[in-house]
């Protein structure tokens, strides 16, 4: 729905109401949302190290929103493309637990 639509179809007062009903069920997961954070612990379960993998838990991997400004990191322009590749791949490897050193 475009923004143009949904300001002629709702009010402001459901405006509020859907925003303020979202912000609630943000944090809920559905099964889908469980299903996925299994999937996902699943690298470092098999990829990491084999003394961690026993501690990896399903729920680690569950999409957590919080509220205020974005943590997003930013690359520095200076960086190649390889650079920020070689960055991007290390940051990854580190959040699934896994090794690089191969």
């Amino acid at each position: 729905m475009s923004v143009l639509r949904a300001q002629h179809e709702l009010s402001s007062s459901e405006f509020i109401d859907w925003v303020a009903y979202l912000e609630i069920k943000k944090d809920e997961h559905d099964k889908f949302d469980y299903y996925l954070s299994q999937i996902a612990a699943q690298f470092p379960r098999y990829l990491g190290d084999p003394k961690k993998s026993g501690k990896v838990q399903d729920k680690d991997y569950l999409v957590r929103f919080e509220k205020g400004e974005s943590k997003r990191h930013k690359y520095p322009d200076h960086l190649s493309k390889d650079q920020k590749i070689s960055r991007s791949k290390s940051a990854w490897c580190g959040f699934a637990g896994i090794s690089r050193n191969g």
